[in-house]
């Protein structure tokens, strides 16, 4: 993930976690837009998550337009555990890969 991404305010701590590294405690499932459901594709998103771990920013890297939505939608309320550096809470940005799979007949 690019930091430009997220440029951080100054007075505030932020670490980069690797795509994969770090898992939400409170995953929704992104939901295939009907029209979509023949697509395979993947959704990338650049995502800043907050000291609370609630996730307070998303960007879209790449994704079939029709997907992006509702891969936004169902990140928007994951949420993950927060962390501390020097045992101060720190924000986190990663990124997400969400993979859409057709649907078989």
């Amino acid at each position: 993930m690019k930091k430009h991404f997220f440029p951080a305010p100054a007075g505030v701590t932020r670490v980069i976690i690797s795509q994969g590294v770090l898992k939400p405690k409170k995953y929704v499932q992104p939901v295939t837009p009907g029209h979509a459901s023949r697509l395979s594709s993947t959704v990338r998103l650049a995502v800043l998550i907050a000291e609370d771990g609630k996730v307070e920013q998303i960007h879209l890297i790449e994704g079939h337009p029709i997907l992006v939505n509702a891969a936004i939608d169902a990140v928007r309320q994951w949420e993950y555990e927060p962390r501390k550096s020097d045992g101060k809470p720190v924000q986190m940005a990663t990124e997400v890969r969400i993979k859409f799979s057709a649907n078989q007949p």
